[in-house]
């Protein structure tokens, strides 16, 4: 079995050379690197050509966004799993693929925690895969496509919708839970820290609109979608407790 990380990149050079360092530095695991720009100007592609390209698989090419980007990569990628992680975000250790692997093989999508961090690298929030794969989740929420790791025949067979620009990775998510027939996994396991800020974070309304529209063809749940979300005093305090404990953690390793 191979895992093929794909890392999806457009005028983001700094935040990629820290990403592939992380990938690369992984060990003990069978995967494969593959890194898709979108033609940028800022000198990824001369980085990509000159640093160990050996090591990884790249092409520099116009997109139209982010999953037309991640289609590609999946297309061309050899692995039997796939997990995007995109430029800027980066595991959080040299053990994650090789811990992982052997907890693939069993489902079609399986999920890991993911870890939020700041500009400066703070950790600020923690998202537990525990529970993650529930239908109020799926709609009030969403998962981490960073530690969210998908059989790439699944991928083929639904390529993300390149017509959105922010919710694609969402609505592939939720399709294959409503639609069934798929596996799903949820593994208490570090995977990512995921770098805040992003086009998500910056464009919510857009967000909104595109879920909206994903939602126009399962009209039964848009209530549950437009619920707000009121977590028990328990489930709050819980995931406080392990908000702090991972920031203690991660502060002593």
């Amino acid at each position: 079995m191979r895992i093929s990380v794909i890392t999806v990149t457009f005028n983001a050079l700094p935040a990629l050379k820290k990403t592939m360092a992380s990938v690369m530095g992984q060990v003990r695991a069978d995967y494969e690197y593959i890194v898709v720009d979108g033609s940028s100007t800022d000198g990824t592609r001369d980085y990509l050509a000159q640093e160990a390209a050996e090591a990884y698989r790249w092409i520099s090419e116009p997109d139209s966004g982010i999953y037309e980007a991640m289609n590609k990569g999946v297309r061309i990628a050899r692995g039997d799993y796939c997990l995007f992680m995109n430029a800027g975000d980066y595991f959080v250790n040299s053990r994650v693929l090789s811990r992982i692997r052997p907890l693939l093989e069993d489902a079609d999508i399986v999920l890991g925690n993911e870890i939020r961090v700041d500009e400066d690298g703070a950790i600020e929030g923690f998202s537990p895969s525990r529970g993650a794969f529930s239908l109020e989740n799926l709609l009030q929420s969403s998962v981490s496509h960073q530690a969210t790791f998908i059989r790439r025949e699944l991928l083929i067979r639904h390529p993300y919708d390149e017509s959105l620009r922010l919710v694609s990775d969402w609505k592939f998510i939720l399709e294959r839970f409503l639609e069934g027939g798929c596996r799903f996994q949820e593994v208490n396991e570090d995977v990512c820290f995921f770098a805040a800020g992003g086009a998500t974070d910056k464009n919510n309304a857009t967000g909104v609109e595109e879920r909206l529209s994903v939602l126009s063809a399962y009209p039964q749940y848009r209530p549950i979608w437009q619920s707000p979300y009121r977590p028990s005093f328990f489930k709050k305090a819980l995931r406080k407790g392990m908000f702090y404990f991972k920031k203690l953690q991660y502060a002593l390793s």
